[in-house]
């Protein structure tokens, strides 16, 4: 009897066990297993794709493949194994659960925006978890219903593979579909904007997306929206209003915004720097609605001049920056490109 697969689980970690393999073929195969999800498999040779991240425990009957982020419910895997002597690796494949019954300690800890009013044409969504995730489940388990009529907006985001998460698999960004969004384009001309002004929605994140343990959410997660007008026009620093700390306290730096922006985004794009162009270290909290950005600094304030140096990338719902309007109207000259990287604001610190 040949090789075979299945899965196991302990402290709550699903792990896919390889059996079979022979005692002398154990110890000289950790580092020559190989787990694939078939997804990423169509059309490519498996020497061509990494490997999924994790580790190969060996327990007495065989091989266990941890991995980083957990394996998602209803997809299909190959394991390959390649013995020592042999041409072609062993291929193994298997099946994950569709459903997923265990409920883990992992919830939803925000949906940004936290705006309770979205534009039309609004371009990203962030999903903020307690801890890691499984992949490939974002299409299924995550819905955007018109409150008015009760329908999913099936089409209003757009399909990613892979799906966008970040490094430690607890953020989640989202894209309605920007073929929509951007005028001139078919998809635009085709089916017209994802969102309706005027039209409410309900976004709505399952219970039963899994995190890296393949274990359900605590408890499902939903925001409601309001749909307004569309944003055209380039982000303005120079409609913020600045509040400055008093020196020689560790009082935040208070910076409003004319209008909501991208949470991901604010996360790197304002520095707080000393007049000689040295940056100021502290911690940065962003306000509710994203409206605001404060400042607390690790040493409190000198008396004097500093800068607020603004990353032109920097945008707001609709996907507008310092430097381009997204959702561009092309006989609009206030449309048009601009050339900076960066702008400056400056602000005192009294005595």
């Amino acid at each position: 009897m040949g090789p075979s697969a299945d899965w196991t689980e302990r402290s709550g970690a699903v792990g896919l066990r390889v059996t079979g393999l022979g005692i002398s073929a154990i110890t000289h195969l950790p580092d020559s297993i190989r787990v694939y999800s078939n997804e990423a498999l169509v059309g490519n040779a498996p020497s061509a794709l990494p490997a999924m991240s994790g580790h190969v425990e060996v327990e007495a009957d065989g091989l266990v493949f941890h991995p980083r982020f957990g394996f998602s419910p209803g997809m299909s895997y190959t394991v390959f194994i390649q013995e020592s002597g042999a041409e072609e690796p062993i291929a193994l494949p298997i099946a994950f659960p569709s459903r997923v019954e265990a409920v883990g300690t992992t919830r939803v800890l925000e949906l940004y925006p936290t705006a309770d009013v979205l534009p039309f044409n609004q371009l990203r969504l962030y999903i903020e978890f307690s801890s890691a995730m499984s992949e490939g489940q974002a299409a299924h388990c995550i819905h955007v219903i018109d409150e008015m009529s009760g329908t999913e907006l099936a089409d209003a985001l757009l399909s990613m593979d892979p799906e966008l998460w970040d490094r430690d698999r607890t953020r989640l960004t989202l894209l309605f579909d920007p073929g929509r969004i951007k005028q001139g384009l078919r998809p635009h001309a085709e089916s017209g904007y994802p969102l309706i002004p005027g039209r409410p929605l309900r976004v709505l994140i399952d219970a039963e997306f899994a995190d890296a343990a393949g274990q359900r959410l605590q408890a499902p997660f939903e925001r409601h929206y309001e749909i307004g007008p569309d944003v055209r026009q380039h982000v303005e620093p120079s409609r913020w209003r600045i509040h400055a700390p008093q020196s020689g306290s560790a009082d935040p730096l208070v910076v409003d915004f004319d209008r909501s922006l991208d949470f991901g985004l604010l996360q790197r794009t304002v520095r707080v720097r000393a007049r000689d162009g040295a940056r100021i270290e502290g911690r940065m909290a962003i306000g509710h609605a994203e409206r605001s950005w404060a400042f607390v600094p690790a040493h409190p304030w000198s008396a004097g001049e500093y800068l607020l140096a603004v990353d032109h990338r920097l945008e707001d719902l609709a996907g507008n920056s310092l430097s381009r309007v997204f959702d561009r109207d092309m006989g609009r000259q206030d449309h048009d490109r601009r050339s900076e990287d960066e702008t400056v604001l400056t602000f005192f610190v009294a005595d």
